[in-house]
């Protein structure tokens, strides 16, 4: 299920808590803000996918996927090492 928040400076981030992580839709071409961003959450291993709708509005959709994919692959692949790394 997503749930959506609207953050104090009005940009809208969607959250999936049941596949922990968020999408967050960029509001200003401000990069610096947005960089920050993204090292605040990498450091805490929180996945947040930056959506620029106003860069490309037609292409954004098959954006969002094939991040939400490329995350998916990055958590089954650690998964999949931490189980072959186990002494049965």
């Amino acid at each position: 299920m997503m749930r959506k928040i609207v953050l104090e400076s009005g940009l809208l981030t969607s959250t999936f808590p049941s596949w922990g992580m968020y999408v967050e839709v960029c509001g200003s071409e401000n990069a610096k803000s947005y960089e920050y961003r993204e090292q605040i959450y990498t450091k805490n291993e929180v996945y947040v996918i930056f959506v620029q709708v106003y860069k490309e509005e037609k292409k954004w959709k098959n954006y969002l996927v094939k991040r939400i994919l490329e995350i998916e692959e990055v958590r089954h692949s650690g998964i999949v090492k931490m189980f072959h790394s186990l002494k049965f």
